[in-house]
């Protein structure tokens, strides 16, 4: 089976709404140029405990190859090479669009 795009958005605060609606529509912008199909969404408002319950989901589901995130730090506070790395180990990769970092996160 050839697996599709799953998106990961995620904001700092419940608040940011509009950030997050943002980032979503540029994911999906990315890969309707990429000419790839986006099989999964997942839109986080805030998880703050760590557990990314959402991220794991998503990266769990077998159809998506491929999550795609605006910023290293949306997927994973650290550790996301951990990520990449297993992602890869398992046939699928992560696509990250922007290189710089953002730190609204650790201001929180």
């Amino acid at each position: 089976m050839v697996g599709g795009i799953g998106l990961y958005a995620r904001v700092s605060c419940h608040d940011q709404k509009a950030q997050l609606e943002r980032q979503v529509a540029r994911l999906s912008e990315w890969a309707a140029k990429a000419g790839q199909t986006v099989v999964r969404v997942e839109a986080v408002g805030s998880e703050m405990n760590g557990g990314r319950f959402k991220a794991r989901r998503l990266l769990a589901d077998a159809k998506v190859t491929t999550v795609v995130v605006e910023h290293k730090d949306r997927l994973s506070r650290m550790s996301t090479e951990l990520v990449e790395v297993a992602s890869s180990a398992a046939g699928g990769r992560v696509v990250v669009l922007e290189d710089s970092e953002v730190d609204d996160d650790l201001r929180q």
